[in-house]
């Protein structure tokens, strides 16, 4: 998992990535070997990228609709999935750099 994550977030891997965290999150839940910080970043990760994700799919519906009332707001998802992405990338750096 790390390999997609760092030192290069692998964006088109994303969806697998974030799989993988709920495995491990869902294991953690009957396992103790999992530590407390591990078990809470992949929490947080796996959520992060699946608000990632929502957003990702409502711009694309946009996108297709071709609803230029959409614009502004396919604009403000944009920039807010820029974010996201910069906020999965530190979180990932934080945690295994």
């Amino acid at each position: 998992m790390k390999a997609y994550l760092y030192p290069k977030l692998d964006f088109k891997m994303i969806h697998k990535v974030r799989k993988l965290g709920k495995e491990i999150v869902y294991l953690s839940e009957i396992s103790t070997e999992l530590r407390k910080k591990e078990r809470a970043f992949y929490d947080v990760l796996q959520d992060s990228i699946g608000g990632l994700h929502d957003k990702q799919v409502v711009f694309e519906l946009i996108k297709k609709s071709h609803d230029s009332s959409l614009y502004d707001q396919s604009q403000m998802i944009k920039k807010e999935i820029l974010a996201d992405k910069k906020m999965i990338s530190v979180l990932v750096s934080d945690f295994y750099g």
